[in-house]
């Protein structure tokens, strides 16, 4: 199953409320649907850094079920936790390049709540 929302959480932008609001519309979904959530944070140092370390740490088969992820670190990252592999590699490159160009616009505006999205197709 492949991976469906990933929200970039960057810190001073709205960042949690969104993963409340994330969180509130996958409770409301559990009585049809089960939608696998992760978060990880790098502000959780210990808990990031065992994860980034140890791929046999429970937090990577969580992150590699969830469908909906918040992840607050360096975009590099996204690769050594297997959330970089959608379709081609044309659409990878693609999608990174979304990726850095949306981190960059919300690095450069943190008055305003922003989101940033990217659309995967499904295998």
């Amino acid at each position: 199953k492949p991976h469906q929302f990933l929200h970039l959480h960057h810190m001073k932008t709205g960042g949690t409320s969104i993963d409340h609001m994330m969180k509130c519309a996958m409770k409301r979904l559990s009585t049809k649907y089960q939608v696998p959530y992760f978060s990880i944070h790098e502000c959780s140092r210990t808990k990031f850094q065992k994860c980034l370390e140890d791929r046999s740490d429970k937090c990577r088969f969580l992150m590699h079920d969830a469908a909906v992820m918040s992840f607050c670190s360096a975009l590099k990252h996204l690769d050594e936790f297997g959330w970089t592999e959608w379709g081609s590699d044309e659409e990878q490159d693609e999608q990174q390049k979304q990726l850095q160009e949306q981190q960059d616009e919300l690095s450069q505006n943190t008055t305003e709540p922003q989101v940033a999205t990217i659309t995967t197709t499904e295998k």
